[in-house]
């Protein structure tokens, strides 16, 4: 399933999946506040550009957020310095295998040749 991105003022990201037919704006907004320090009546999530502020109160889909959105994180927000950034290659790799699972090997066969 697709992620949500949350894109903060220092460039740092947080992920995650919502639904849009059954999770609320309240739900995205609780997801984020509990990564800052900062109070989170300062918080105020956006689609840009054009800048459309994410109201709270509804389903996602009813305020024309998709699985696949981004959204900024704004108002005079700090993310918690005890957040731990992951990137790389392997760290994606990781985030993956967390969200689609583990895949299983095909099995092996071994063919007989005779002469």
């Amino acid at each position: 399933m697709p992620d949500n991105l949350f894109r903060f003022p220092d460039g740092c990201q947080l992920q995650d999946v919502f639904r849009p037919a059954s999770q609320t704006t309240d739900e995205l907004y609780s997801f984020v506040q509990d990564y800052l320090s900062s109070p989170p009546s300062q918080l105020t999530l956006y689609q840009a550009p054009p800048k459309v502020v994410i109201q709270r109160g509804g389903l996602l889909a009813d305020a024309g957020l998709t699985s696949t959105t981004l959204l900024h994180a704004g108002g005079g927000i700090t993310l918690r310095d005890s957040l731990v950034v992951e990137n790389g290659t392997a760290a994606a790799m990781r985030q993956l295998s967390e969200v689609l699972g583990t895949p299983t090997p095909p099995p092996k066969t071994a063919t007989v040749v005779e002469e």
